[in-house]
């Protein structure tokens, strides 16, 4: 959570991650993802009616990441109901610390999933994470 808040925080209210994964279903979103440092941990899910629409869940911090705020996320979607937007796409409204953002979530298959989210539509940023050990 504290990369996220780092980046809102600068950012007002935008975050833009790519989340890579620990362990992933070949042609799913499913499964766990983590930060760079490995100080956050992630799970992606499908949810919702029919399971057709993608959720990611907190799941853990550690060291610099924890707080009072996040940990207060920990098991809480930060994403919920992400809507298919087209092959391995989903887009819904990402939720870091009370803060929402519009965001669109991209499965790299069997790499990453990369999370780019705007407010505003010209807030954004960028931060590359890279494949977790």
């Amino acid at each position: 959570m504290q990369n996220f808040r780092q980046l809102i925080a600068a950012t007002t209210v935008v975050a833009v991650a790519a989340l890579t994964p620990v362990a992933t279903f070949a042609e799913t979103p499913l499964g766990m993802y983590q930060t760079a440092d490995r100080l956050e941990d992630y799970s992606a899910s499908l949810c919702g009616q029919g399971d057709k629409y993608l959720c990611i869940k907190l799941l853990a911090l550690r060291g610099a990441a924890r707080s009072d705020a996040g940990n207060k996320l920990i098991g809480t979607n930060v994403l919920n109901l992400a809507k298919p937007a087209g092959s391995n796409k989903w887009k819904g409204v990402i939720t870091i610390d009370g803060k929402t953002a519009d965001a669109t979530v991209t499965l790299r298959k069997g790499v990453a999933l990369d999370v780019h989210a705007c407010a505003y539509v010209v807030l954004c940023a960028s931060i590359s994470l890279p494949v977790a050990k």
